[in-house]
């Protein structure tokens, strides 16, 4: 059996590295696996992308006139992406090139394939949801329940002239009339899939995003934080953003009303994962340490880091899983997060971390104290890593989606 993946990037973004990471365990268990992708940075072992210099340059040009457009819609809404995936693509090509047995399509924006070309992928076909687009309209994210309003009244429009997002939903409307597999990486996104128009009687598997937990292991902390050259006294509360700490969805702005609050903050020190801007932490007089988000997901680097933290702080407004709570629990680092996302795939209510009730900032701050209390932080951190090896270990993952592929096939 050989599969193909294909994805928009083998590193760029959380869904580069769920994918990579799948890709790599099948390969360490001896499976045929390809990744295809439009956008590649890494050398790594059936990797492929545009063979020749014309399909680079077309696929890059039809890359900049889409973000372009949806460049335009972003003025009258910041918080959310939007991808068209109208341009044709050559990837069609690569699949007949690899012949695969089964083809599992991954996060496919980024003019990567066009919605009008998947119903011409002549293999079985599997479709790993990691976000909400697939069965939105133009849009990544969905905060007000517009996929409803934009099938329930025709004179919706999203801004002032053009509805964007009913043009790229009646498109896939058309277009996904055909016989596919559905699996979603959390039992949350596979509600909401559930809930639209497009999936509501396809049948959706859940398989989460996985680890190799031969590769991700925890340091002890007085040894990490001796490597980063932190002070070994303070306590250490960890938040990650790829899209920085202006991205409203991950929910910073809840971290800094808990600071702004605490009376003893030269206790704590804050490590920031990604582009931290420092507006964002105005009057906050904390300690903190900023590392770029530039090593693709690496556990060399990343289980040091983790490893210094004592709670990972994750008040994700939408959250289709959590990968960084994962990673963090691999590292025996348990999460504070809001409940009704994907992160309850992960977390356990003070069990391997502390669920706050959703947006509820009350119950976030009891949650920030109660986690960091000596006695409950050490039983939650005990629980992190064989909890999560239980449910997200490399062997149980690929074993349930070869399961689905040996079906289609």
């Amino acid at each position: 059996m050989r599969i193909l993946h294909i994805n928009y990037s083998d590193s760029k973004g959380g869904a580069a590295t769920s994918v990579r990471r799948l890709h790599a365990s099948f390969l360490k268990n001896n499976y045929d696996s390809w990744l295809f992708v439009t956008h590649k940075f890494l050398s790594e072992k059936n990797v492929i992308t545009f063979d020749n210099f014309f399909d680079k340059i077309k696929n890059f040009l039809k890359r900049i006139s889409s973000k372009i457009f949806c460049k335009f819609f972003k003025i009258f809404n910041n918080n959310i992406d939007y991808s068209i995936a109208y341009f044709s693509s050559n990837t069609k090509k690569y699949i007949n090139q690899i012949q695969p047995s089964v083809v599992n399509l991954h996060w496919i924006c980024n003019e990567t394939l066009s919605i009008e070309e998947l119903p011409k992928i002549k293999k079985p076909l599997v479709w790993t949801i990691l976000d909400m687009w697939p069965f939105l309209g133009a849009q990544h994210i969905d905060l007000d329940q517009v996929y409803k309003k934009y099938w329930n009244n025709k004179n919706y429009k999203d801004n002032f002239f053009f509805d964007v997002n009913s043009w790229v939903f009646s498109r896939k409307l058309n277009s996904f009339n055909f016989d596919f597999e559905l699996i979603a990486i959390s039992n949350w996104l596979a509600n909401k899939a559930k809930e639209s128009l497009l999936f509501k009687n396809k049948t959706i598997s859940v398989i989460p995003c996985l680890l190799d937990f031969d590769q991700w292991s925890p340091l002890e902390k007085k040894q990490a934080r001796k490597i980063l050259n932190l002070n070994l006294n303070k306590k250490f509360i960890l938040f990650s953003s790829a899209a920085g700490s202006s991205d409203k969805k991950k929910g910073f702005n809840y971290l800094v009303k808990i600071l702004k609050n605490c009376k003893n903050l030269k206790d704590f020190h804050l490590i920031f994962i990604g582009n931290l801007n420092l507006k964002d932490l105005e009057g906050i007089n904390i300690s903190y340490s900023q590392y770029n988000n530039f090593f693709f997901g690496d556990p060399n680097i990343l289980k040091i880091i983790y490893s210094c933290a004592d709670l990972i702080i994750m008040p994700s407004i939408v959250e289709a899983f959590g990968q960084v709570a994962l990673e963090g629990a691999a590292c025996n680092v348990p999460t504070l997060a809001f409940s009704s996302t994907g992160i309850e795939e992960i977390l356990k209510h003070k069990i391997n971390g502390y669920l706050a009730d959703y947006l509820n900032f009350e119950d976030l701050t009891y949650g920030f104290n109660w986690s960091l209390n000596d006695v409950n932080n050490k039983f939650i951190s005990n629980n992190c890593r064989s909890m999560a090896f239980e449910k997200f270990s490399d062997k149980l993952i690929i074993s349930k989606y070869n399961n689905i592929y040996k079906k289609l096939i």
